[in-house]
């Protein structure tokens, strides 16, 4: 496939997000420069992600994303002071 129809992103928050959006996953590759990170690859005939990625930034599904985060490292504090007593 034409790599111009193709959108790859590092963001593995972004992925469903993109799927949601209607771009299909196809596969991923490990990142040449940096061992810890893949790339995730979706199909992009119309060349849709990059304004994806964009309206992702205000969706409420990263505000989600976000606060399930804050909430996730709240739960490992309290369970951190809860083992110290």
């Amino acid at each position: 496939m034409d790599s111009n129809n193709l959108y790859k992103t590092t963001n593995l928050a972004l992925c469903p997000y993109l799927v949601m959006n209607g771009l299909e996953y196809t596969a991923y590759e490990l990142s040449s420069e940096n061992v810890n990170k893949v790339i995730f690859i979706f199909r992009d005939p119309h060349s849709k992600g990059p304004d994806i990625a964009m309206l992702f930034t205000r969706a409420p599904e990263k505000v989600y994303h976000n606060l399930w985060g804050y909430f996730r490292s709240q739960l490992a504090n309290a369970l951190k002071i809860a083992k110290g007593k």
